[in-house]
């Protein structure tokens, strides 16, 4: 969803005015973490894509989060934000490499949602 008088975009809304992100939620059944990890065909794919217009359209950074019943959330941000904020000694996400994986712009890496929460205050706020 985009509402440019409002200047917001994503599933997730937020008054705070220095908000850095553009969030998009996806939790569905359809995807398979064998494909997506290796980079194969997923929705995932479209997904950030999708995350990444709506991000670029307001000027801020792309968050995916996605999960299937019974699992954990995971989360996608752009790998050059991570590199930038945590450096390369940063061990705590991953990026899917693959075919589809290696065409997209920003490439995304991806990290448990707990962790990310729990780095999120000490080195984005």
């Amino acid at each position: 969803m985009h509402a440019p008088e409002f200047n917001v975009a994503g599933d997730l809304v937020t008054n705070a005015k220095h908000f850095p992100f553009c969030v998009e939620v996806k939790r569905r059944e359809a995807w398979s973490w064998r494909e997506f990890m290796a980079g194969r065909r997923s929705p995932v794919w479209a997904w950030w894509q999708q995350a990444c217009a709506a991000a670029e359209a307001t000027g801020v950074e792309p968050m995916l989060w996605l999960r299937r019943s019974q699992q954990e959330w995971i989360v996608g941000l752009p790998l050059g934000l991570i590199l930038k904020r945590l450096g390369s000694e940063a061990t705590w996400f991953w990026v899917p490499e693959g075919p589809v994986a290696n065409l997209l712009d920003p490439q995304p890496a991806f990290v448990y949602a707990p962790k990310l929460l729990l780095t999120l205050p000490a080195q984005w706020v």
